[in-house]
């Protein structure tokens, strides 16, 4: 069943053969199923708008998630995917902050199937962490790193005579490697 390969496509991290698998069926064979996705990040990671992208909507739009660096959330909202309705994004807040913390009894992971983690700038402890816990309970996870076209643009200010995007792309590829 395509459900079958779908979910596992997912739980070893392989979102193109997840699509595939989803490709040319009808909406109709997923319905009784779901799979719920949790998206956590640091608060303006850029989180929500990914959330917003995969969905296909923008800030601002109707059911949008909302965006800016002053919505902070201390609890987890569901956006269904408007493709796939036994698809749903969870918009966790930050795992790791003062009301959300990794070992506390109001985190709960297991209704999860998939994590995509988002951060900016560096891979930082807090990400460690939390992909520690996501091992632990055998779950798979993406780790996205976001804003890389503000940390291209600072490089460029900052030293234009030896500006590289490739090389700035792999570097920034390279620190948020997670083994």
């Amino acid at each position: 069943m395509a459900l079958d390969g779908f979910r596992a496509a997912v739980y070893h991290g392989n979102l193109t053969e997840a699509i595939s698998n989803v490709q040319g069926r009808t909406l109709e064979s997923f319905n009784s199923h779901t799979l719920s996705i949790a998206v956590t990040g640091e608060s303006g990671s850029g989180k929500s708008s990914l959330i917003n992208a995969m969905r296909g909507l923008h800030a601002g739009d109707e059911g949008a998630a909302g965006t800016g660096m002053l919505n902070i959330m201390a609890h987890p909202i569901a956006y269904p995917d408007p493709v796939l309705p036994g698809v749903t994004l969870w918009d966790l807040p930050w795992v790791g902050m003062s009301y959300f913390p990794l070992n506390s009894e109001q985190l709960n992971l297991n209704p999860f199937e998939f994590f995509i983690i988002v951060g900016f700038q560096r891979f930082r402890s807090e990400h460690a962490r939390l992909i520690h816990e996501i091992r632990r309970m055998g779950k798979r996870f993406y780790f996205v790193r976001s804003k890389a076209d503000m940390d291209l643009d600072a490089s460029r200010r900052q030293r234009p005579s030896s500006y590289d995007e490739e090389r700035i792309l792999e570097q920034i590829r390279g620190t948020a490697g997670v083994a």
